[in-house]
């Protein structure tokens, strides 16, 4: 067994930043696996909880969206990969998703794929902020916002520009018209 693969229980006896660094590997590696089933699917999120019944948990996506049955494609691929290279030693249920409804956005990638729509963002200062997704740069993204004219009850319109790094949570406004 090849131990550079080798993934650790949590809460064994090797110390937390390992078990983070392993964490990582795993992560890294499941990318890789995701990309040669489907070169247009990314990898969201990676977690493995441990416990007396562990889940690894997987969200990916496409720039399209990604169905159920894809879903289930790239969860037999993992799954086959993880049994192969045993990668896992502890029994553990994988589960395959979509980020879904009201996941926050944590990759560029996703942004983009939401241009137009509407986003609640919150800043790491606190602050909250809501508008129209407009473009997608490299270090910020754009937003169209209303801002209340003083003493007035009209809006008017407000392009604002909010660096990735200031940006704690976004998350896409579902509206049921």
């Amino acid at each position: 067994m090849n131990r550079k693969n080798k993934v650790y229980e949590s809460g064994g006896n090797l110390p937390l930043f390992l078990q983070k660094m392993n964490q990582k590997r795993l992560e890294e590696q499941i990318i890789r696996v995701v990309e040669t089933i489907n070169p247009d699917a990314y990898v969201v999120d990676v977690r493995l909880h441990r416990s007396k019944q562990s889940i690894l948990r997987i969200k990916v996506d496409t720039d399209a969206g990604v169905s159920m049955a894809e879903c289930a494609k790239i969860g037999r691929g993992i799954g086959h990969w993880l049994d192969e290279e045993n990668i896992l030693t502890f029994q553990y249920t994988l589960e395959v998703t979509s980020p879904g409804v009201g996941t926050p956005l944590k990759l560029k990638r996703q942004y983009t794929k939401n241009i137009g729509r509407e986003l609640r963002v919150l800043m790491v200062e606190g602050i909250e902020k809501k508008g129209k997704l407009l473009s997608v740069e490299d270090a910020y993204i754009v937003l169209s916002t209303k801002k209340k004219l003083k003493g007035k009850k009209k809006f008017e319109e407000e392009i604002i520009e909010l660096k990735f790094v200031d940006i704690k949570e976004s998350k896409v406004l579902v509206s049921f018209k």
